[in-house]
């Protein structure tokens, strides 16, 4: 049987009924040759998660041969498995605009942005194993701030402290920059390697960046870089624009490999599916 996903245009099977593929980031570096694509044969890295379907842990001693790869279509070479580096490098990108911590606005709804980020926070980078890195990318606004990389342990103990950021400038905090602050946020993974995740938590709005999400998509793609999102929903806001703005960062998302979630009220819900590809699994080379 052929269990099959689609990571951007590479549509990937797993050649087992007891495994699944998972459309996100952290096993594997895959080398695919397709001339049809292009008058010269060309490379390209995709990182792809295999799971037991029993267990939901990792698999180990895979294959080329396990796998099958098309893109529209055509299939292409899968040349070896390896396995991740061991130290792999994560960024989380937490919008801080208004919309997410204007605490009066989100009274009455039940509905606590602050408390799922920080849920979202502590379960993700608990699943980080030791020996990789973790960094923070905050904005509001026109206004930034980042951290260094640091160890999964000590970034625990850095959540609330990250979480408290406030710009001191007197701009306008409550627009987002949304695809300008993950393009900034990329740079923090220059040059990128294979393993390194990009994790988004905002609620998709974006009404202040200089460039557009077709433009943020193309250097994400240009840098093999996946992107993992927990996208906040306040309940009450059901407009065509809210949808959009969701829907757009969904879409940057899945383009790149990822996977994203939407999560609103009750709080201490979200799908921890998001979070299985943190662990160590095996990769593709």
């Amino acid at each position: 049987m052929l269990i099959g996903v689609r990571i951007g245009s590479i549509a990937f099977e797993a050649i087992n009924m007891k495994i699944y593929l998972l459309c996100l980031a952290l096993i594997s570096l895959l080398l695919a040759t397709c001339a049809a694509m292009a008058q010269q044969p060309r490379s390209s890295t995709v990182l792809v998660t295999v799971l037991d379907r029993g267990t939901n842990q990792p698999i180990d001693g895979l294959a080329s041969n396990d796998f099958r790869a098309k893109v529209e279509g055509r299939e292409i070479s899968l040349r070896a498995v390896a396995f991740p580096p061991t130290d792999r490098r994560f960024v989380f990108v937490l919008d801080r605009s208004g919309s997410i911590t204007n605490t009066d606005d989100h009274r009455v709804l039940h509905y606590d942005p602050d408390k799922l980020m920080k849920l979202f926070l502590v379960d993700a980078i608990s699943a980080v194993p030791k020996g990789d890195t973790v960094a923070f990318f905050g904005f509001a606004g026109q206004y930034s701030h980042q951290t260094e990389f640091i160890q999964p342990a000590k970034a625990l103990e850095d959540i609330s402290e990250v979480m408290n950021w406030k710009p001191e400038g007197k701009g306008d905090k409550h627009r987002t920059a949304l695809w300008a602050s993950i393009l900034a946020a990329l740079r923090m993974l220059s040059p990128p390697r294979p393993g390194d995740v990009m994790v988004v938590i905002s609620d998709g709005g974006d009404n202040l960046s200089n460039v557009s999400e077709v433009q943020v998509r193309g250097e994400l793609l240009s840098a093999g870089m996946p992107l993992l999102a927990l996208i906040l929903a306040r309940p009450d806001l059901k407009s065509s624009e809210q949808r959009e703005a969701q829907q757009s960062l969904f879409d940057l998302v899945k383009a790149t490999g990822g996977n994203a979630v939407v999560a609103g009220s009750p709080v201490y819900r979200y799908d921890r599916e998001v979070i299985i590809p943190f662990r160590q699994g095996g990769l593709i080379a």
